[in-house]
């Protein structure tokens, strides 16, 4: 539920906050990506095909509508980089993190 969307994901997010940070700021922007893609994948493809290889997942309104929700997130990010060479402003940037905070605010509220 919430606590697992927002306080868990938090907590297993930071060591891959902290490696792109320290790597964006040695101009290992290519690596910086890489861990973000990449943890984001395995954590969708790799744990979830485990987790319900281990027992059948089961989806309710609530995961339903998140999905969508993060679809539409990961959608605007997209939407960012089409016609340009490839970058997300500072701008752009906070429009994303003003966007992650509706959502949360959204399933407290929910």
């Amino acid at each position: 539920g919430f606590a697992g969307f927002t306080i868990l994901a938090i907590g297993s997010s930071l060591p891959e906050l902290i490696v792109s940070v320290v790597a964006l700021k040695n101009g290992k922007n290519a690596l910086s990506l890489g861990n973000i893609i990449g943890s984001n994948f395995f954590n969708l493809f790799f744990i979830i095909g485990i987790s319900s290889f281990v027992t059948t997942l089961s989806f309710n309104d609530y995961i339903y509508e998140l999905v969508i929700l993060v679809l539409y997130n990961l959608a605007l990010v997209a939407a960012a980089l089409i016609g340009k060479k490839f970058y997300i402003s500072k701008r752009e940037g906070l429009f994303i993190l003003i966007s992650y905070m509706v959502l949360i605010v959204y399933l407290f509220y929910r």
